[in-house]
């Protein structure tokens, strides 16, 4: 074989060309030879990992990927082996009890576990138990349907143990007998109980044990199991129903070859084989020992428990290759309806392909391309089918009495015409004696042009056509159309308590909401809904077409529109202006108004009046004490004299000075004054000014002789100058008045001087 490389000329990428110098051929033959290393060394070891390198009679740049094919091989088989093992444990009744952090100990489980499912089927003894099983793992069904067969096999279900062989789905395999070695097992004597349909209570020989999943006694592997009493220096050897302890021989090394143990066969299903060595079921390779019968054109394949034929001759478009025959036959596309002729259309088969020709109809049909089938052909009124389908005008000239002794017979297409010898005019019909004209009744002759929904009306020499009451002609669709009398009429087609609703040939007046038809059933009369119990909450209006509910005072109306809810007037007149002088009190329907210390409620229960405790006399007895009330309370003003000065007897807030007698040019004694009066005021915070500007406070009167004139002049102790003013307003008169607000509370001290 010619190789399919090339070699490299540049040195610079040598190292690149031999990792992909290799051709297809050498390739194969690598992967071959290393995995078949793989599989042996698999069938002795567990460990993979542990093969020698270098890989003996493999090439250096082959060394990676043939350990690559050697590794993949040896898990496989390490596997293989392990699954069997499983399997085997599982048909000697061994626990699947592997350990799966080993190599393999996860496949020893599962095939034990798939192939313990299939021993009880098998043994349960119905016929169709063995392929109802339907795993989504295809190695599981394979290993159940296995044991299974094997179970049943075991427990006698087949006779001398011969099992009919069927190939699997797409093989070219007839059905063949095969026949296998049995071992003889001992009979286990059972009891029937009468309720059950399984034995109870199997007794076993000695070193033999009751399998339930076969139904059978089965050897005691007292060896694996660990069951003997060998001493540490001696080998166990199992047997039939018993075991041997034999002495521990030197290594081969030695120069003594140890004894194989003792293995017991095992019975394989069809396709299989026992390897005496290791016990195991292996595939027959039907392909290499030629035992397969594929002919001339034919690679046989092997697979496992059976082979398949692969034609490597195609037999070309539109045949079929027959195992059978073994012969390329015609595919009748026809009947295999893998054709493309359309519906219309009939499939001819011809050889190796096929040919589509038109449907022919019998006569006076006509094919429906779409559906592909014939149908009867249907002609309008004065139209007849013709053979071919097509549909042509009758001749009802050629028809005797299609017209009137006295009338001419004219043929149109799809009708014909009969026109009296006499003109009678239009809408009249000669008589049969061709005397007299007479009026055609086109209503009853059915010659009118009325369209649907039209009445016929005849009338002398016509007709006429009429829709039906609440409907008007439509010249354009040729129809009657529905009035809308809602639109027509507008307004007046219904009163106001009520909407216009059209429907075809009429109308109805629909009473709204609130209203109800009255006794005539066209006008619409309110509902007094007051009338209805519990509508409203206290109390109810009725409105034309509605109603309002009403509450009491101190009470609003809800969002249902219903109840009413207590209006909480304190807490909604906080931004507004003040309900009560004093405290505000809400309680259901209203709120009450309290006064603070110093004032008593006015009558109209709202606003609060100060108490003058002064005007009483309550307060501020003593001769020297002036009372001066304030809002909300009152102050005792003490009157303290100057020296030189005593307090009036007549006026207890003046003090006269004690004498007026002044030493000569005593200037000071001169400009004393006479008396000092104490007026004491309450002023409220933030008054309200007249358009003046000024509040006036009180008036300050000096002698009232003509001759006699004094100026005014005062003081503000403490509060500033500028919120006070003082202007004359009579004879030796002058009145101070408050031009600014003053913020309370506070005492202001006002002294006025008249010299």
């Amino acid at each position: 074989m010619e190789c399919c490389c090339h070699r490299a000329w540049w040195i610079v990428i040598v190292l690149v060309i031999s990792i992909t110098a290799l051709c297809e051929a050498e390739l194969d033959r690598v992967f071959i030879h290393c995995c078949s290393l793989g599989r042996n060394f698999g069938r002795t070891s567990e460990n993979c990992e542990d093969y020698s390198t270098p890989i003996s009679g493999v090439q250096r740049q082959d060394q990676f990927w043939c350990g690559v094919a050697l590794g993949v091989c040896c898990r496989e088989e390490v596997a293989i082996g392990k699954c069997d093992d499983g399997k085997t444990a599982a048909q000697e009744n061994l626990e699947c009890t592997g350990d799966t952090g080993l190599p393999g100990g996860h496949e020893f489980k599962q095939c034990c576990d798939c192939c313990t499912l299939g021993l009880l089927a098998g043994s349960s003894g119905y016929g169709k138990q063995c392929d109802s099983a339907s795993f989504q793992i295809t190695n599981c069904n394979k290993l159940y349907k296995e044991c299974c067969e094997f179970s049943k096999l075991r427990s006698g279900l087949f006779g001398n143990g011969s099992e009919s062989l069927t190939p699997r789905e797409g093989s070219t395999r007839p059905p063949r007998t095969t026949t296998r070695a049995t071992t003889t097992m001992p009979t286990v004597p059972t009891t029937l109980d009468p309720t059950q349909t399984t034995p109870v209570g199997p007794s076993c020989p000695s070193g033999h044990e009751y399998h339930p999943g076969i139904g059978q006694c089965l050897d005691i592997n007292e060896c694996k199991r660990k069951t003997h009493t060998c001493p540490a220096l001696q080998q166990c050897v199992n047997t039939v129903g018993s075991y041997k302890c034999e002495p521990d021989l030197p290594d081969a090394g030695q120069g003594t070859t140890r004894p194989e143990p003792a293995v017991t066969p095992r019975l394989c299903p069809s396709g299989y084989q026992n390897n005496p060595r290791t016990g195991r079921c292996e595939d027959i390779d039907e392909c290499g020992a030629n035992t397969d019968y594929c002919g001339s054109g034919m690679r046989c394949e092997n697979e496992a428990g059976s082979f398949r034929c692969v034609r490597e001759i195609s037999c070309g478009t539109g045949y079929t290759y027959d195992a059978y025959r073994r012969d390329c036959t015609d595919n009748d596309e026809c009947a295999l309806g893998v054709h493309n002729c359309g519906t219309a259309y009939d499939c001819l088969n011809t050889q190796g392909s096929f040919r589509c020709t038109p449907k022919t109809c019998p006569k006076k049909m006509r094919l429906d391309y779409e559906r592909g089938i014939c149908n009867h052909v249907t002609c309008s009124l004065g139209m007849e089918a013709a053979d071919d389908g097509t549909c042509v005008d009758i001749n009802e000239c050629n028809i005797p009495g299609n017209c009137k002794r006295n009338q001419d017979c004219f043929n149109t297409v799809g009708s014909h015409l009969c026109r009296d010898k006499l003109n009678c005019g239009a809408g009249h019909l000669l008589n049969e004696a061709g005397t007299r004209c007479d009026d055609i009744d086109e209503c009853t002759d059915r010659t009118h042009n009325c369209f649907a929904g039209q009445r016929c009306e005849n009338r002398p020499g016509t007709f006429e056509c009429k829709c039906q009451d609440g409907f008007e002609p439509n010249f354009v669709r040729k129809q009657c159309d529905d009035i809308n009398e809602c639109l027509t009429f507008g307004r007046s087609a219904c009163s106001a308590s009520a909407t216009c609703e059209n429907f075809p040939g009429s109308y109805r007046c629909n009473c709204k909401d609130g209203f109800r038809h009255g006794s005539d059933g066209l006008t619409c009369e309110d509902i007094d809904e007051c009338d209805q119990p519990n509508i409203c909450h206290h109390g109810c209006i009725n409105s034309w077409g509605s109603h309002n509910c009403t509450c009491r005072t101190g009470y609003r109306l809800a969002s249902d529109g219903r109840t009413c809810e207590d209006i909480d007037e304190c807490a909604e007149n906080l931004s507004g202006p003040q309900l009560c002088f004093g405290e505000c009190i809400n309680n259901p329907g209203g709120y009450n108004c309290t006064c603070p210390s110093g004032f008593r409620m006015l009558p109209d229960n709202r606003r609060c009046e100060d108490i003058d405790e002064c005007k009483e006399q309550l307060y501020c007895n003593r001769n020297d004490q002036i009372c001066t009330n304030t809002e909300g309370g009152f102050n005792c003003n003490n009157i303290r004299c100057p020296p030189g000065y005593s307090q009036d007897a007549d006026q207890k807030n003046r003090c006269r000075r004690l004498s007026l007698v002044c030493p000569i040019g005593d200037s000071y004694c001169l400009q004393q004054p006479i008396s000092y009066s104490y007026n004491y005021m309450a002023i409220p915070t933030n008054p309200i000014f007249p358009n003046t500007g000024k509040i006036d406070l009180f008036t300050m009167r000096g002698p009232q002789q003509p001759t006699t004139k004094r100026p005014f002049m005062y003081g503000v102790q403490p509060a500033d100058r500028r919120f006070f003013d003082t202007r004359t307003t009579g004879f030796n008169q002058a009145t101070i008045s408050l031009v600014r607000p003053l913020d309370g509370p506070q005492e202001i001290e006002l002294e006025m001087q008249m010299p």
